[in-house]
């Protein structure tokens, strides 16, 4: 089974195996041209995503882009990238940030463009396209793929944040005459233009593995040749369960029994480093709003009252904030105070943001399988924080890594919890009163549309907490947190949680 979609000449087909097919939920395919005034459809790019067992998603962007040499060419092409991923959406993120793993493809006409010789700003375009094609003929596959724009432009984060690809050890595709193996046509410089890269999702970088990555020569009627890939993806949650469709709790292979936990994760020392400016005339003003996938996670129920208030931007505070200050909310989502002393580094400093995860069947990190927690840092447009404010970029974290434990993957009686269960007595008097966590210092890129548009830190600690007795300070049971992105492990002597409020 499959789904099929053309734009133009353009065209994407996503074909699934027959006993997949039935784990195969919310397909959407969507598109944007860059054509002559964002409207012909020879140029542009086709999106479609799906979900897989119900806890892992998958995206493939496919596109055609703007052709021909020069460092103008260049720029739009990394701009035809953007406009896509921007265009070609639903909501406010785009399928780079919110799908575990997205694969792009097609002619995206890149070229491999030599270092100019010393002395001189560029090449006499003749003596250029015979310096490649005699690199060609040598096959010094590692020079030209050093020259090669796309490699430079993920290098320099010009375009597709975060993606990769593998080095072209053969023959540029591009421009070859319509017959059997590699004959360039003389006009064109010979350049690696059709492509295939991809991304994962925080805690998912060694779920996919190529497997083939290579030109087909044969290919005859064009003048380009196809590259094709294979890639093994490893599956978000337990082993998938072919013989149960329908929600993936129900598919995964059931895991140990344990007594139901919340999940509390405490965000703190946040801060943000030169976010790209909203506005010449006027500095940024950066808040961070907190969102998870499902959003129903962290989301506070509202009444039709409290959505209007909210849309109007008048929304109340919330009591779940760990210090004594309120926390802001939007739209039913916590976020952080709007800063507006340094627009382009904005330092929170003590406050701490409190998100706690309570929905019923949510007892361990595997319940988590697929979840995602969204930074997002928005601009205030007008005079308070609403739903027209605009979004710089986001930081997506995976919730089930920052929920794990170094020994998650022992097997025990207790589910793959043993420290839970050490930890439990030492804080019912066996040990210490104040256990020592460890936290977890976050240093991303901030993205939007595929382009790096600061960075935001900050530290995370994960608590799991027995509901029952979450008010009598003497239940507490957190988990340690794994790195982000190569920081220093940190530990903290933690407070239990006091008594109730009277």
């Amino acid at each position: 089974q499959g789904s099929a979609f053309q734009r133009g000449e353009m065209r994407l087909v996503v074909l699934v195996r027959k006993e997949l097919a039935p784990l195969i939920t919310k397909v959407e395919t969507l598109a944007e041209n860059t054509g002559i005034g964002g409207v012909i459809a020879n140029k542009g790019g086709i999106v479609s995503t799906l979900t897989i067992g119900g806890t892992t998603r998958l995206s493939f962007l496919t596109a055609h882009l703007e052709a021909h040499e020069g460092k103008v060419h260049y720029k739009n092409r990394c701009s035809n990238l953007a406009e896509i991923l921007s265009g070609a959406k639903k909501g406010s993120l785009d399928a780079s940030v919110t799908s575990h793993h997205m694969f792009v493809m097609g002619d995206l006409n890149f070229r491999v463009a030599l270092p100019p010789p010393e002395g001189r700003e560029k090449w006499d375009g003749t003596i250029h396209r015979h310096k490649v094609r005699a690199m060609v003929d040598d096959e010094e596959w590692a020079d030209l793929y050093a020259a090669d724009e796309l490699r430079g432009a993920l290098e320099k984060g010009d375009c597709l944040a975060g993606f990769k690809t593998l080095p072209c050890n053969f023959h540029p595709t591009f421009k070859v005459y319509r017959e059997l193996g590699f004959k360039y046509q003389e006009k064109r410089t010979p350049s690696y233009t059709d492509r295939i890269l991809w991304k994962s999702a925080h805690g998912l970088k060694n779920d996919v593995r190529p497997l083939l990555y290579e030109p087909v020569s044969d290919y005859a009627t064009s003048d380009h040749k196809p590259v094709r890939g294979a890639f093994s993806i490893s599956m978000n949650g337990q082993e998938i369960n072919m013989c149960q469709p329908g929600d993936h709790r129900s598919q995964l292979a059931p895991g140990g029994r344990r007594k139901p936990s919340n999940l509390h994760i405490f965000i703190s020392d946040i801060y943000c480093q030169n976010l790209s400016r909203v506005w010449e005339g006027r500095p940024n003003a950066p808040y961070i709003l907190f969102v998870t996938d499902p959003e129903e996670l962290v989301r506070a129920k509202r009444s039709t009252g409290q959505k209007l208030v909210d849309k109007l931007g008048l929304g109340g505070y919330t009591e779940r904030f760990s210090k004594s200050a309120p926390t802001r909310v939007r739209d039913g989502f916590i976020r952080t105070r709007v800063n507006k002393t340094d627009g382009e580094n904005p330092d929170w400093g003590d406050a701490e943001v409190h998100l706690k995860i309570n929905q019923v069947g949510i007892d361990g990190p595997e319940d988590l399988a697929g979840a995602n927690l969204y930074l997002n840092v928005y601009d205030m447009q007008g005079f308070s924080a609403n739903e027209d404010d605009y979004l710089i970029g986001t930081v997506a974290l995976n919730l089930q890594e920052l929920a794990k434990d170094s020994d998650d993957d022992d097997d025990d009686d207790s589910g793959g919890h043993k420290d839970r269960k050490n930890l439990f007595k030492s804080i019912k008097g066996t040990g210490n009163s104040a256990p020592i966590f460890d936290m977890i210092d976050i240093d991303e890129a901030l993205v939007k549309n595929g382009k790096e548009k600061g960075r935001l830190c900050c530290t995370i600690t994960a608590w799991w907490l027995n509901p029952n007795l979450e008010g009598n300070g003497n239940a507490l049971s957190r988990r340690s947190l794994r790195h982000v992105k190569g920081g220093k492990k940190k530990k903290k002597a933690w407070p239990l949680f006091g008594g109730k409020k009277k």
